[in-house]
């Protein structure tokens, strides 16, 4: 199976990150608890590792640590991977991009949503577990919807109107 038929039921974040970076190391484990209350529920979430480490070791050490999930994926490193960074309009490191179905960004800002959504900003500490699950399945549909997954999509009938109105007045038949 082609990584790419792997991914096309799929919703990707490129995660941008390198362990020289304390703050990568953090979100790490932010990001790894995010992915993990989705997938409780979910499994069409998809983790794409694009580092900017100095070298292929740096990077192999880095996502092997113990803060990377497991099931996340990773692209090979190359010296040109900043074109990656260039090419989603990457400012600093970590960020995190939600990508639609063609490989454009929909959401270049979900790395400061997980981390709200996760973190409490006035205490540093994680949020109550049960606020967090309901917020994250929220923001995980929100996402899911700008990607262009249609299993999230408002159902349409034939007539363009909404698949769940039973309103609909019947047809009344003339005389």
């Amino acid at each position: 199976v082609s990584v790419i038929s792997a991914l096309r039921e799929r919703t990707v974040l490129l995660y941008f990150a390198a362990g020289w970076v304390e703050s990568c190391r953090t979100f790490n484990r932010l990001l790894s608890k995010f992915y993990e209350m989705v997938r409780e529920t979910d499994d069409s979430i998809a983790v794409i590792f694009v580092s900017n480490d100095k070298s292929k070791e740096e990077q192999l050490k880095f996502f092997n640590a113990e803060d990377m999930h497991p099931e996340w994926l990773m692209t090979e490193w190359t010296g040109d991977l900043q074109d990656i960074m260039d090419a989603f309009d990457v400012k600093k490191i970590p960020s995190l991009v939600v990508v639609n179905r063609e490989g454009r960004s929909v959401m270049d800002e979900a790395l400061d949503q997980v981390w709200d959504l996760m973190q409490d900003k006035r205490t540093g500490r994680s949020q109550d577990l049960g606020t967090t699950k309901a917020a994250v399945d929220a923001k995980w549909q929100e996402w899911r919807r700008l990607a262009g997954d249609w299993r999230v999509s408002q159902g349409r009938t034939l007539g363009g109107g909404s698949a769940s109105s039973s309103g609909a007045a019947a047809p009344s038949s003339a005389s």
